[in-house]
């Protein structure tokens, strides 16, 4: 099952919890993102996590970091390659692909 990808205005906000070393937004809808900016660039998509437990990760993507996940210059419809692997919490394993998230 895929999750659309949805843009929001923020995802740090007053409505954000911490728990431990994690950030969640549970009022979200899973897999909502906002591009991060540096330098009017976009360098990194900020999300909540797509199974629905709220986490708050963030990605970097090639050509802004050397070491991050490729991209195929999209806003509106990105696609990253390697897959993302969620490390703590879930552990929610899947791809961003055309714009939707897909479980693995």
């Amino acid at each position: 099952m895929s999750i659309k990808l949805v843009y929001v205005d923020s995802i740090f906000d007053d409505s954000m919890e911490y728990i431990g070393d994690e950030s969640f937004r549970k009022d979200l809808l899973p897999g909502s993102a906002k591009w991060a900016l540096s330098e009017d660039k976009n360098a990194s998509l900020i999300f909540t996590c797509p199974c629905g437990c709220g986490a708050i990760s963030a990605i970097t993507v090639k050509p802004f970091a050397p070491n991050g996940w490729d991209w195929n210059g999209s806003i509106e419809k990105p696609t990253l390659q390697p897959s993302i692997l969620r490390t703590t919490g879930c552990k929610w394993h899947g791809y961003l692909t055309d714009g939707k998230w897909v479980k693995c």
